[in-house]
């Protein structure tokens, strides 16, 4: 492929040194960042047909500018890459899409009882990470068995620094009591490490210290703390049991490789720790031009990177094959890691059967999503036969209206962009002026400031949550605004019906039945139509706009709450003689919400900073009084 002309001049200018390129496209957005030894030499391939990358055949159509950054070596390159990458985020480079489904557990190190909590990045903070865990559920039942049998705190800092009393959690035994003098630091310090080498898979270390402590307990005549103790590691040997061990010996592994399918591909980590897996990180990537080995060093430079999903870097990394630039990598883990890190091909034994496990799950993955988007395809198609429009919905917008008696009024908007949440398109709206319960003149405001201003913010479909009172304000705030209404649906939730008759006469279809009588199904009302549109409940169409209206109505009443937990907090502590803006700054600062200055002690309210005795005996009469009211 010749240079384009546009490039020309561009390319000539680049020098012969190490750096990184950044590719612009048309908009000067960026769209593909490298690195290289010799720039020139580097940019040049691109253009005489030795790079057989899918996406260098776009280059002449999307590539408007190549810039690039000098730096002093290879590896700074690849270093500054990195950051490049994360900065800009470019369509033809590798990055961890679904980084929100990997979670991390963390124990920190900065407190005499630290605390097990939850960890979306690993941070250069001397903490413990473990991990990463794929799914919710997983991670729910790893902190099960870590307040059950470990009793390490879940409280804040800011709780456990004003708790002068047991909670509910140290009465049902899930936790220790550190906070009011019922574990010492020393102990709890052992359990501490005991989480860690359970986390670690480590078994022998932690029933080890186990068994010495049953035995300690015993010979000081604490029978309860040894039955207790007894109890624990029968539970522990059986957890532990269960943990699908996949080495012959303890050793510390990350087993990675890329799947595809179509235009989808999958990149798996399995984090082996003594011998067994103990976890799994998914990224998911559509419509990626890159070659496997492209994909390969991306997916390395960016799970191992220190805001990766990567909780800890191990000795060696097992792959299906050698990415690019295998070299500049493995020193760059190595640097990361303080120590060597060996990139090794899983060709034989239980190397081997680990790549097979991990292609299992990334199979799996891959037929999932595929089976979701068959879905999603499915609802859209549904809604476009439902009403009557010239192509399935790809944009559609959900509005609620959230109030309490008429105050703190909001108007919220979701956004589903291929039946998928587009959380850039979700709005809210605070409602000025309409009168108590007036959900339609609520409705007008939002159009009104979400379209009428901005008519191209137009979806291809529009739901609201309610009935035909509703479309018809809807519909009425469009014309009021002059801009031209788009398809509108209202979702009415189900109401209960006489001899199971539906609204327009006929038998009903599939009826629900409940304690309280005959139910109708969800009703959609469209424009124009007295009755609503009868569905079944396994509607493919309706489930989406379901889902919808139960995501905008959260959506909508969360803000709600928030408008209204801000009027109250502001007015609970303003209504106190010598409470002024920096001393109620201050006191929300120490206290984190007006309920725990409320629970706050008088020696505590006191500490804050221009609190004295007086004031502090002012606010908690105050404070308690009003939570009597209440």
């Amino acid at each position: 492929m010749p240079i384009p002309v546009h490039l020309q001049q561009n390319l000539e200018r680049i020098p012969h040194q190490p750096g990184c390129y950044l590719m612009h496209d048309g908009a000067d957005r960026v769209v593909y960042v490298g690195k290289a030894k010799q720039l020139r030499n580097r940019l040049l391939q691109y253009f005489n047909g030795q790079d057989p990358r899918a996406f260098v055949k776009k280059i002449d159509n999307v590539v408007r500018r190549i810039d690039w950054i000098l730096t002093g070596s290879e590896k700074e390159a690849l270093l500054l890459e990195s950051t490049l990458i994360k900065r800009h985020r470019p369509r033809f480079n590798v990055m961890l899409k679904d980084m929100e489904r990997s979670v991390l557990l963390r124990i920190s190190k900065d407190h005499k009882f630290p605390r097990v909590d939850l960890a979306r990045r690993r941070s250069d903070d001397q903490a413990l990470y473990f991990g990463p865990y794929d799914s919710a559920g997983q991670l729910r039942r790893v902190l099960g068995v870590l307040q059950r049998y470990f009793r390490l705190r879940t409280c804040s800092d800011q709780e456990f620094s004003r708790r002068d009393r047991v909670c509910i959690e140290f009465e049902i035994g899930r936790c220790s009591g550190p906070c009011v003098g019922r574990e010492s630091e020393v102990d709890y310090g052992q359990q501490v490490r005991a989480v860690a080498w359970y986390l670690r898979g480590r078994s022998k270390p932690l029933l080890a210290a186990m068994e010495k402590r049953m035995q300690q307990a015993a010979e000081a005549l604490e029978f309860e703390s040894a039955g207790r103790l007894r109890d624990d590691l029968g539970v522990i040997r059986n957890a532990l049991q269960r943990q699908v061990v996949v080495q012959g010996r303890a050793v510390d592994l990350d087993v990675m490789l890329i799947e595809r399918h179509g235009e989808l591909a999958v990149g798996i980590v399995l984090p082996v720790r003594a011998g067994a897996v103990i976890g799994k990180h998914t990224s998911l990537w559509r419509g990626m031009e890159l070659d496997d080995g492209a994909m390969l060093r991306g997916f390395l430079l960016a799970y191992y990177d220190a805001e990766g999903g990567a909780a800890e870097l191990p000795p060696r990394i097992i792959l299906a094959q050698m990415p690019d630039d295998q070299a500049d990598l493995t020193q760059w883990l190595s640097e990361r890691r303080g120590a060597k890190v060996e990139l090794r091909l899983g060709k034989s034994g239980s190397a081997q059967g680990l790549l097979v496990m991990a292609r299992q799950n990334a199979q799996d993955e891959l037929q999932r999503v595929a089976a979701q988007r068959d879905e999603r395809q499915r609802a859209l198609q549904r809604l476009q036969r439902m009403f009557l429009l010239s192509e399935p919905p790809e944009v559609i917008d959900a509005l609620d209206i959230s109030t309490f008696q008429g105050r703190d009024t909001v108007g919220g908007k979701v956004r589903f962009v291929e039946a998928k949440k587009s959380t850039k398109g979700y709005r809210t709206v605070h409602i000025k002026g309409a009168a108590q319960g007036d959900d339609f003149s609520a409705l007008r405001q939002v159009v009104q400031r979400l379209y009428g201003k901005h008519p191209e913010e137009r979806p291809d479909l529009l739901m609201v949550d309610g009935g035909r009172a509703q479309v018809a304000a809807v519909m009425k705030a469009f014309k009021l605004c002059g801009v031209e209404a788009p398809p509108i649906c209202g979702l009415a939730k189900a109401r209960a019906l006489r001899e199971g008759q539906g609204f327009d006469g006929d038998d009903l279809i599939e009826p629900k039945q409940s304690d309280t009588g005959l139910h109708s199904t969800e009703r959609i009302f469209v424009p124009g139509r007295k009755n609503p549109l009868r569905l079944r409940d396994n509607d493919a169409g309706l489930a989406l706009l379901v889902r919808m209206r139960d995501e905008v109505h959260r959506f909508a009443i969360t803000a709600h709450r928030r408008l209204r937990q801000k009027r109250h907090s502001s007015s609970a502590l303003d209504s106190i003689p010598g409470i002024g803006l920096e001393k109620r700054k201050a006191l929300l600062r120490a206290f984190g919400s007006v309920k725990g200055v409320a629970q706050a002690s008088l020696e505590a309210l006191e500490s804050v900073s221009g609190i004295s005795p007086a004031l502090a005996r002012r606010i908690r009469e105050a404070l308690s009084v009003g939570a009597g009211e209440r």
